[in-house]
């Protein structure tokens, strides 16, 4: 049995994109870099962190694609120039 892969496309410090091969995989993503004019948004929460400190993070789901989604795209070609994909798209 393979393995589930996960693929997280990052651009300007934010997730754009998840693939993965298991189509029922919930993903979550927890984000401590938040501005103060994100004060507002829905999934801000704030977290007592070490020392007694409270800390703003981020906390939202993403839906991943199929890794079929893949093909064709820049993710799919930097993938292939690192060697990494194995054909699982």
């Amino acid at each position: 049995m393979q393995p589930t892969r996960i693929i997280l496309n990052v651009h300007g410090c934010t997730v754009q994109d998840v693939f993965c091969s298991d189509p029922n995989a919930h993903v979550q993503i927890v984000d401590w870099d938040v501005s103060e004019s994100d004060a507002d948004a829905p999934g801000l929460v704030e977290v007592n962190v070490e020392q007694g400190r409270k800390q703003r993070a981020f906390v939202g789901g993403l839906v991943p694609n199929p890794l079929a989604h893949l093909a064709g795209t820049d993710v799919e070609k930097a993938l292939q120039a690192a060697e990494v994909l194995d054909g699982a798209t």
